[in-house]
């Protein structure tokens, strides 16, 4: 998840427009960035066939041969029927020249090094009570001077901050970023809605049918890896086109980046049911809403809970890019904090900057206080299965 993440941001990031500067680092990112600018939709196709060469590459190559070792760890009684597989990791584990190279020459070398180390180190000598006490002295010092340092610079950061705000902000426009902010905030929260809705039948679906897993995990995790914003060229074109306000298209957008983090939770949590459990249910003739509400929900609510708090942290990152897109020489505005953010960064607007920052961080800092650590607290109380 956080790889498929991490090209979201990766590729946003390498094209930014601050402080009335535009700045473009060399990567797909800036080439599909630039591609949107001239509306060049040729070269956008390109940039999007080579993320996906790279993505499918990196999920065969990497991904899955760690998801066929990593099921070796699974705790419960029974094994399971259908374990991933992975062609890359059977054919490391067929080839002898990775046993032949460990036994002439990693373990070798690692003796070597072992013998000259203890030759060469002199021996250790017993540490008295004085000693000991300097050290630990030195290292309270140490960190104290530490914590002075960095305290000194936030003090000094918070104070050049209040300073920019201080005059420069009128109370109606502190209101107004509040008010952008609520907006925001209803478009995760209906995104995280409804991606629940969505997603959790569909990926327990996967989860508890390991040959459906076993096809469509693979294709679930290329998408959520593949950089939708990307696609938001021609997504942005098919609004421009229908005429369909972007106060709604944003959360089709802000979902398209976000909706992964609950899909693989929940298949996790469906997978991470133990066999023996639904040996258990099926014994017992568990079927429809019985089963969800004594096995499947309770067992998965921790995993959802993970996954819903990612989207919802992802899909206020995700606003900045979704309220505000462009397509050609259209740009498109939605109401939002996302949007004010990035229109503000743009111009430079630091006192703007701020403010705005400061209540995206305050909605995220109170949901989390209020909803996520509760639903966690009653997870860990309720739904441990230990």
């Amino acid at each position: 998840m956080s790889f498929g993440g991490g090209w979201f941001f990766v590729v946003q990031s390498e094209a930014i427009s601050v402080m009335n500067k535009n700045i473009k680092l060399p990567g797909i990112g800036s080439y599909m960035a630039v591609a949107q600018e001239r509306g060049d939709t040729r070269a956008s196709m390109l940039a999007i066939a080579a993320m996906v060469i790279v993505v499918v590459g990196s999920d065969q190559l990497v991904w899955r041969p760690v998801l066929v070792w990593a099921d070796r760890f699974k705790i419960e009684l029974t094994e399971s029927g259908n374990p991933p597989t992975s062609w890359l990791y059977n054919l490391l584990r067929g080839t002898y020249v990775f046993e032949w190279i460990g036994e002439t020459v990693t373990q070798p070398l690692f003796d070597w090094i072992r013998n000259l180390t203890m030759r060469i180190a002199p021996a250790p000598r017993a540490v008295g009570k004085t000693a000991g006490k300097v050290k630990r002295i030195a290292w309270q010092i140490v960190g104290t001077g530490a914590c002075l340092w960095i305290g000194y610079y936030v003090v000094i950061g918070v104070l050049a901050g209040v300073e920019n705000v201080h005059g420069h902000v009128s109370s109606a426009e502190l209101r107004h970023v509040l008010w952008l902010g609520f907006l925001t905030l209803m478009r995760v929260a209906f995104m995280t809605v409804v991606a629940t809705l969505i997603w959790t039948p569909i990926g327990v679906w996967i989860g508890s049918k390991p040959k459906v897993a076993r096809i469509a995990q693979p294709i679930a995790q290329i998408a959520a890896s593949f950089p939708v914003n990307m696609t938001f060229l021609f997504i942005v074109g098919f609004f421009v086109k229908w005429h369909i306000s972007i106060n709604w298209g944003s959360i089709l957008l802000i979902a398209m980046g976000t909706q992964w983090y609950i899909l693989f939770n929940v298949i996790a949590g469906a997978m991470a049911i133990p066999n023996d459990l639904k040996e258990a249910a099926q014994t017992y003739g568990l079927r429809g809403w019985p089963l969800w509400r004594t096995l499947i929900l309770p067992s998965i609510f921790p995993f959802w809970i993970t996954g819903a708090c990612t989207a919802t942290g992802g899909a206020w990152n995700a606003s900045v890019v979704a309220e505000l897109a462009t397509y050609g020489d259209t740009t498109l505005k939605a109401d939002g904090l996302g949007a004010f953010i990035a229109d503000a960064t743009a111009k430079g607007d630091v006192p703007m900057i701020i403010c705005s920052i400061a209540v995206m961080s305050l909605f995220v800092i109170v949901i989390n206080k209020l909803l996520w650590r509760r639903l966690y607290a009653l997870a860990e109380k309720r739904f441990r299965l230990d």
